[in-house]
């Protein structure tokens, strides 16, 4: 039997693990990821209007079932059922509220549905820079579906995402919990 994995230790764990399941002839291993965003990405661009840009969260520490695309910074659900995402969020330079908003396409095409917002007020007051929007839900999918994160600038375009220490600040992960 032929493995290609990356040379990463932890990508090797995780394919270790999805052959034994496959080995014991279970398959065990349930759709989940975790990304961050990279040091290197600024960001800054509105998503809640087409072509619904989404947060690129390029930094994956977890991929279970390969659901998570750094290409489109999309999940797409790989098997039907219930999943909770999280979506931490650290804003950096903006004097307005600061707003992130997820989005649900059902079978990966069409116009997206939001089904979760969160939004820090500033008051215009940059003093309060650095400060923390997120949120958590619980969402059907089935297979195909895509969900990802956006943000809204539409108070002047000054609202970014904090970005440092390899984007251990502003991350957002999903994973399957029920059928």
């Amino acid at each position: 039997m032929t493995v290609r994995v990356n040379k990463s230790a932890f990508n090797i764990r995780e394919k270790l693990s999805e052959l034994q399941a496959k080995i014991d002839g279970v398959d065990r291993v349930v759709p989940c990821f975790s990304a961050r965003i990279d040091d290197s990405n600024t960001w800054t661009t509105s998503g809640t209007n087409s072509p619904y840009t989404p947060i690129p969260f390029t930094q994956v520490d977890v991929n279970r079932r390969g659901c998570y695309s750094t290409n489109d910074g999309k999940f797409t659900c790989t098997l039907d059922g219930v999943y909770k995402f999280d979506v931490s969020l650290i804003s950096g330079a903006t004097d307005n509220w600061f707003r992130g908003w997820m989005f649900h396409q059902p079978g990966g095409t069409g116009t997206p549905n939001p089904i979760s917002k969160s939004q820090t007020d500033y008051g215009g007051l940059s003093g309060l820079d650095f400060t923390h929007c997120g949120f958590s839900i619980i969402y059907p999918c089935f297979v195909g579906d895509k969900v990802w994160v956006v943000l809204e600038t539409s108070q002047g375009g000054t609202e970014s995402i904090y970005h440092g220490e390899s984007g251990v600040w502003s991350q957002w992960n999903g994973m399957f919990v029920s059928k």
